[in-house]
């Protein structure tokens, strides 16, 4: 496949300098790295050979986002490149020789700063004892996953799922307060759902950021539609301001809902707006949340007001049935 010549850097050193504040997750992401891609573009280049272009797209999603969370910024891009090109991968190449080198460069820096990494090192623990929030990353690439949980740990309790299947079960009995989905996880099926499907899913139980390589506006324009908070495409900058966007979400998620206030009227209403109008329980969700912003209120308010109102109207009507019709007859 043709490739234009790239001036992207090799690697993003700012973001290792970063990420060697703690020496034992570095090592044990860059060993992630190094050990799960060489596998990625074996199976890559067969796909390429097979003329399977579904999977050679999904496996170019998870080489790009591995890629690009490291800092493997040149072999990053190009897979980026390869995913979003509008022909099939395989119509354009069977060889993936114009990846091997930008890997080759990266993983030589890397297996350097692996033995620059100090042979023994003790990290402090969490100086804020108990996390504030617990997060549910969704993600099935696990260099990505470790490189996530890395970044957060520190913050927040950590659950993790690889697939869609995992992840809802994690969201039943882990109670998580917020889920960064990426929305290549594969192919979804009854069990095991992916991409949309999944985000919205999880967004009828809790606030979603998505964390993805997918820059497409149509995709930002439907995860919003799904119900995500947030949409932040995979890169090393991105994981520098992803703890406010999660406190952020968090807070305005809880704001709205008033989980600490009347979190029975929010069931009540949903399935009053259900019921009258038809509407699933995302529907009826948005319908609140979007009141809730147009009258700068929380959602609890806005479903303790439809729940008066029900209450007002079935007053009024049983009132004329049992007062002003029998007088009418008369």
């Amino acid at each position: 496949m043709p490739t234009e010549p790239t001036s992207d850097p090799v690697v993003d050193f700012a973001h290792l300098d970063r990420l060697s504040a703690h020496p034992a997750r570095l090592r044990v992401l860059i060993h992630s790295f190094l050990t799960t891609t060489p596998d990625l573009l074996n199976n890559l280049e067969q796909s390429l050979r097979d003329h399977n272009d579904e999977q050679a797209r999904n496996l170019l999603h998870s080489l790009a986002g591995s890629a690009l969370t490291m800092g493997a910024i040149a072999f990053g891009n190009i897979c980026t490149q390869w995913s979003r090109s509008e022909d099939a991968p395989f119509a354009m190449s069977t060889s993936i020789e114009p990846l091997a080198e930008p890997f080759h460069q990266a993983r030589v820096i890397l297996q350097r700063c692996l033995k620059d990494l100090p042979a023994d090192e003790h990290e402090t623990a969490n100086a804020a004892g108990n996390p504030a929030f617990t997060l549910l990353l969704v993600e099935d690439n696990t260099t990505t996953r470790l490189m996530l949980k890395a970044m957060l740990a520190d913050r927040y309790r950590i659950l993790e799922a690889a697939d869609g299947q995992q992840a809802l079960q994690q969201a039943a009995h882990g109670s998580p307060d917020l889920a960064i989905v990426d929305l290549n996880l594969g192919a979804s099926t009854a069990d095991s759902p992916s991409g949309f499907r999944l985000l919205q899913k999880l967004s009828d139980r809790m606030p979603t950021l998505v964390y993805t390589i997918d820059q497409r506006p149509q995709s930002f324009q439907r995860a919003v539609a799904c119900g995500a908070w947030g949409y932040l495409p995979k890169s090393t900058s991105a994981l520098e301001y992803l703890p406010a966007m999660i406190d952020i979400a968090v807070a305005r998620y809880q704001e709205f809902h008033g989980r600490k206030a009347e979190p029975k009227a929010l069931d009540l209403a949903t399935g009053w707006l259900m019921a009258t109008y038809r509407l699933d329980p995302h529907a009826a969700h948005q319908v609140m949340l979007h009141l809730a912003t147009e009258k700068r209120c929380t959602a609890v308010e806005i479903a303790q007001d439809l729940l008066d109102s029900h209450q007002f109207h079935s007053d009024l009507g049983r009132f004329i049935a049992e007062q002003v019709r029998p007088s009418e007859k008369r």
